[in-house]
């Protein structure tokens, strides 16, 4: 059974829908097809994911640089290791940037730079590529890597969706026998929501660190990544449930805040009355306590990080 804080990171994790719980909110006519054009990927250029199977010199699998400019660096599970889904900080989320002909990566919130590397792609499609590869601390590191270019897509509703996103507030509401509440909260502190679902139900998961969402971001074709003020990640796969409908379902691969969770599913959608794109999600959950059941509804509203 789902206790109240996993079902709340759940809905921190997955993406955007529309702001429908039970009114129409909708301003005019403004539908998702009417919705405001987003900005280009300032990155789209640079974002390449670099393999380093079989490169055993190398600490890393592989390191993947977004078109929003976030670098995902997965590292090496080393033989014998607990299997993936237990693995803690499986990934390194952090920011990168282009000096010259080189890629500098930082760890997020911070000028602490990770690593760095020169690499050359001469050619569309995959293809080896030498890799100069630094670590800080460490010495240079000359190697060959599968260089798999990040191409842009052709569809419309997936170029929105493949953003980096800020989350501007957030509404949680749920229903208890019959009676509805809501709380809105300012940006999206996932302690502030576990805090207040303990006061409403009965819950005894403890969040250790703190987990304030800096941004969340949906990768093509798949990946998605939520990245906390704390320098804590969440990875994980996304993909369409039903296209038309914007809906989608997720697959976590490793959880540094709470539990590891198994089924989430969202709709990506806008919302014209506050003019914001945003996300729901609706579940129904047990208090292990009082085995009472419960209609849990998150909303975030987003906008794209410049």
């Amino acid at each position: 059974m789902r206790k109240c804080s996993v079902f709340i990171m759940s809905l921190m994790l997955v993406a955007f829908a529309s702001c429908d719980k039970g009114e129409n909110k909708t301003e005019g006519n403004v539908t998702f097809d009417d919705a405001p054009e987003l900005p280009a990927p300032k990155f789209a250029d640079e974002a390449v994911t670099l393999n380093f199977e079989g490169v055993e010199q190398v600490p890393y699998e592989s390191i993947e640089l977004t078109p929003n400019g976030t670098a995902i660096i997965k590292r090496r599970v080393e033989s014998g290791a607990p299997t993936r889904t237990a693995v803690v900080d499986l990934y390194i989320v952090g920011n990168y940037k282009k000096v010259g002909g080189e890629i500098i990566i930082t760890q997020l919130n911070s000028d602490v730079i990770i690593c760095r590397f020169e690499y050359e792609f001469e050619e569309e499609g995959n293809h080896e590529v030498h890799v100069s590869l630094t670590i800080e601390n460490e010495a240079p590191i000359e190697c060959v890597a599968v260089a798999v270019k990040v191409e842009t897509s052709q569809d419309d509703v997936v170029n929105k969706l493949t953003q980096k996103w800020k989350v501007v507030k957030s509404e949680l509401t749920h229903t208890i026998k019959g009676v509805t509440i809501s709380k809105p909260f300012r940006g999206c502190n996932i302690n502030e929501m576990v805090d207040y679902a303990k006061t409403v139900a009965e819950f005894d998961e403890e969040l250790k660190e703190s987990y304030d969402v800096s941004f969340i971001e949906f990768i093509n074709p798949s990946t998605i990544t939520i990245a906390y003020k704390s320098k804590a990640s969440d990875v994980g796969e996304w993909s369409w449930t039903n296209k038309d409908e914007r809906q989608l379902s997720f697959s976590w691969v490793n959880q540094v805040s709470t539990k590891i969770l198994k089924e989430s599913s969202c709709k990506f959608d806008y919302d014209g009355y506050e003019k914001s794109y945003v996300l729901i999600l609706s579940a129904h959950i047990t208090d292990d306590k009082e085995q009472g059941d419960y209609l849990i509804n998150l909303v975030l509203f987003v906008e794209p990080m410049q």
